[in-house]
């Protein structure tokens, strides 16, 4: 996402957003980062398991931003 993005999405939100520049190597890191959070942003090439969900006992919603084109 981009600053405007990120500014449009954060009026909808009371904690901040955000944004990595990288991606998690790791289910340590993955749950690190979500933290208690109660939406994340992932992009197609991060692993969501069952597992990390349910230990994520905040996490309501998973939202997968992709443009159908790897960037990486």
């Amino acid at each position: 996402m981009n600053e405007e993005d990120i500014e449009q999405h954060q009026e909808y939100y009371e904690e901040e957003i955000i944004q990595r520049d990288d991606l998690p190597e790791t289910d340590v890191e993955i749950l690190s980062r979500i933290g208690d959070a109660e939406v994340i942003f992932v992009c197609w090439m991060t692993q969501v398991s069952e597992e990390i969900m349910e230990k994520c006992l905040s996490l309501k919603y998973i939202w997968m931003s992709c443009s159908l084109f790897d960037d990486y």
